[in-house]
């Protein structure tokens, strides 16, 4: 086993001076401290702080600076917003603070039982202003701690909830909150950020930092090197930007008689390991198996974490068949909630990158660190130092000499070019840190791509859908200021862009138009009015002796081949917007339900929610129907548009392709000139093959994608090759797509949904050509 092992020291944080909060909080640290303070002087905190630290109690003590206003918490997933929750119940408890404190997100909105409110957003909009109303207990209205998702947010404050109540949700987020907490804002992509972004400029224009003493804390422990450019350009417009980082304070040694500082790492011992593919880690966890047997034989704590749902699921596979059965449990997306909360308790855990994103390992009480050992794996740095920061973490506990070890696997290039680096046995945190990203940046080994073009190409589309509600509220004297807005947000995103409020409107105003008029085709064609229906055919089919009257009467007639023509037509000319209105990006999927008695997904072998892309390529499965449903008495179906009963895990997952018949109104040339750009398809076939040979697939889910308008960017086959090379390694897929007519047929690479947005925003500048009319860039 090559390895290149070194120490990492251990690591120690700075003590407050001064502890104002010492019968409540008796241990301060110095950044949680400046945290709290930054918050009186500044609109916008960042906190830079490692995992591991107390970044999230840094920006609770925040609160204290809002006693009688509004808490908003972000959180990227629902299982952290729902630590969060518990770690905001604990301190307003030990603060005595009246804030009441809820957790929101759709499943909640649903289930949830108010008088009169049917609708999600009507019961989000009830809540937010009065938090009371669920609470019989009671009886006056209090300040509160909302702790929800991203998606919630961008969906009110973007305007798309029911008509009915994205009004109210839009003015409840941004003017209903005087104290915001974002946290892991290294998880959001570029277009996520961006909505961040939106949701500061116009708290900084509407005067919100200044009237209502807003402030924002945000924090990540791996902050993308972008991001300090765009808090350069915030600070510009006059946010008052404050950065709390350990840069600024670069000291690792042992503490002083003085007892100034505490440590919160163990010292480490790691191995750094090549691998060359990521399909290969479950079989380098089969070498570690007599090490695994020891550390448990010795009561040692572990977690096994790559970000490869499928790596994970073959560990576990080969784990059951060893000694080790029944002494390890997973933590990954399809895992249930209440089985998250058990695998704490077991001395293995095994975990995607769910465990990424701030999760805390918190099982039975030890003096010592939670979790002595790990085999890691990892692509990018900022997954390596995020991983690596679950072991061996000590603050606030009283053993905090017994040593830890760690064994990280890294793509194989980049190992190559460490080994021939790393000179020093023992290492600070940070001077490794420093060393990695000096050695590996530059060669672009294990940088996350940021994407920030996307920013620059699409953002400023995206910032005209609420603006566009804006404009129209304000009263005409005022107007104005929306165009106003609209360039300071340019100022932040992409400063040269040469693009005006007033074209992006009338595109917005455009892709509306289009929207509404396939709604209406889809569902109530006799209502489309005449002058409406001229103007599409005029542009579609205005060309040469083409009388419009006949066209308009052979739709009049139910012509289905025209109207198949002009709803494509249409689909295609508003492609580029479909799956932009999201937050993260792309459409939202049916939802499917496994029943896994075999325990392939989830040691709970019930019923687990499932991403059918990954169903159909990695298990063979039956679809359930509903009367064989009801044979499922003791364990209860969530709810779902598909249920499947999972059978057997395949050796190799299955390549998928998509094979596209085009229909008799289109023809190959047609598809050709649209190659290059976003185009929208209905009736893609996917196909499944295993070493070659066709696989069938169940007809529901198959039927998924044939049935809809699937979005996505189309290339010719004989694409860059170089560039396509890049896209598999910056994991940003595409698939193989066959398009076929009258007996010929032509290959392509198609990017579906956010894999489309990222592809163009990424290489877009490598097919402009004059000759296209851009919609967008």
């Amino acid at each position: 086993m090559r390895a290149i092992t070194l120490e990492l020291q251990p690591h120690y944080e700075r003590v407050a001076p001064d502890n104002p909060f010492k019968e409540k909080l008796p241990l301060l640290l110095q950044h949680q401290w400046e945290t709290y303070n930054a918050v009186r002087d500044n609109d916008l905190v960042f906190n830079l702080y490692p995992t591991g630290t107390g970044k999230t109690l840094a920006a609770l003590l925040g609160i204290l600076n809002f006693r009688e206003h509004n808490v908003l918490i972000i959180a990227p997933t629902n299982a952290l917003v729902w630590q969060h929750e518990r770690d905001a119940r604990d301190f307003v408890s030990r603060f005595q603070l009246s804030h009441l404190v809820r957790e929101i997100n759709a499943d909640i909105l649903k289930n949830l039982e108010l008088p009169g409110a049917r609708r999600k957003g009507e019961k989000l909009h009830q809540l937010i202003r009065n938090p009371a109303i669920i609470d019989r207990q009671v009886s006056e209205r209090r300040p509160q701690i909302l702790v929800t998702n991203p998606d919630l947010f961008y969906y009110a404050l973007f305007y798309l909830f029911n008509p009915k109540d994205r009004r109210n949700l839009a003015y409840d987020f941004l003017q209903h909150f005087n104290y915001i907490i974002v946290d892991e804002l290294h998880y959001y992509d570029a277009k996520q950020l961006a909505n961040f972004l939106y949701f500061i400029v116009i708290s900084h224009h509407f005067g919100y930092f200044t009237s209502q003493n807003r402030r924002m804390v945000i924090l990540t422990a791996t902050p993308d090197p972008f991001l300090q450019g765009y808090i350069e350009r915030l600070a510009n417009l006059g946010v008052r930007c404050r950065m709390i980082s350990p840069r600024d304070r670069l000291d690792e040694s042992p503490p002083e008689d003085d007892g100034g500082k505490v440590q919160s790492t163990a010292r480490l011992t790691l191995h750094l390991l090549p691998l060359e593919q990521r399909t290969e880690f479950h079989c380098k966890v089969r070498e570690h198996l007599p090490y695994l047997e020891g550390c448990l034989a010795k009561k040692q704590d572990g977690v096994i974490i790559t970000s490869s749902l499928r790596q994970i699921n073959q560990v576990a596979m080969f784990l059951k068949q060893t000694s080790l059965a029944g002494r390890f449990a997973r933590i990954t997306g399809p895992v249930p909630a209440a089985e998250r909360e058990k695998a704490a308790f077991y001395p293995l855990v095994l975990a995607t990158a769910t465990v990424d994103i701030g999760y805390n390992f918190q099982g039975h009480p030890k003096e010592r660190q939670n979790i002595d050992f790990g085999i890691l794996e990892s692509s990018t740095l900022d997954a390596f130092w995020q991983r690596l920061g679950r072991v061996g973490r000590v603050l606030g506990k009283p053993v905090q000499d017994y040593p830890s070890e760690a064994f990280v696997y890294i793509p194989a290039d980049a190992w190559n070019l460490l080994s021939g680096t790393l000179g020093e046995i023992a290492y600070t945190r940070q001077e490794l840190q420093d060393l990695m990203q000096e050695t590996l940046v530059p060669q672009r080994l294990m940088a996350r791509p940021f994407h920030g073009e996307y920013i620059s190409y699409f953002s400023l589309q995206e910032v005209m859908l609420p603006l566009q509600h804006i404009y129209r509220l304000l009263p005409d004297d005022i107007k104005e200021w929306t165009k106003k807005s609209f360039d300071l947000i340019k100022e932040v995103y992409s400063p040269r862009s040469r693009r005006n409020f007033w074209h992006l409107l009338a595109e917005l105003k455009q892709y509306a138009e289009i929207r509404d008029l396939l709604n209406l085709m889809e569902r109530n064609p006799a209502r489309i009015e005449r002058k409406c229906l001229l103007k599409v055919l005029a542009e579609r089919y205005g060309g040469g002796d083409i009388n419009l009257d006949d066209v308009y009467n052979l739709l009049q007639a139910g012509d289905e081949d025209l109207w198949q023509d002009l709803e494509f037509y249409l689909h295609n000319k508003i492609s580029p917007y479909t799956g932009m209105f999201s937050f993260r990006g792309n459409t939202e999927d049916k939802k499917v339900a496994a029943c896994d008695p075999a325990g392939l997904l989830s040691e709970g072998r019930g019923w687990v929610m499932v991403d059918p892309w990954h169903l159909l390529k990695n298990f063979s499965f039956n679809v359930l129907t509903r009367q064989e449903l009801t044979l499922f008495k003791d364990i209860m179906p969530p709810e779902a548009d598909i249920y499947v009963l999972i059978k057997t895990m395949y050796d190799q997952p299955l390549k998928l392709r998509l094979t596209y018949q085009l229909p008799s109104y289109l023809e190959m040339e047609e598809l050709d000139s649209r190659s290059g750009w976003f185009v929208s398809l209905r009736g893609l076939k996917v196909e499944a093959t295993l070493q070659g040979a066709i696989v069938p697939l169940p007809g529901p889910l198959r039927d998924m994608m044939q049935n809809s308008f699937i979005n996505g960017v189309l290339l010719q086959w004989d694409f860059n090759p170089a560039i396509i090379h890049r896209c598999f390694r910056e994991e940003i897929y595409p698939l193989e797509l066959t398009a076929v007519k009258d007996g010929t047929s032509k290959q392509y690479f198609f990017f579906p949904g956010l894999a489309g947005y990222n592809f163009w925003a990424r290489y877009g500048w490598s097919i402009r050509k004059e000759e296209h009319t851009w919609i967008i860039v």
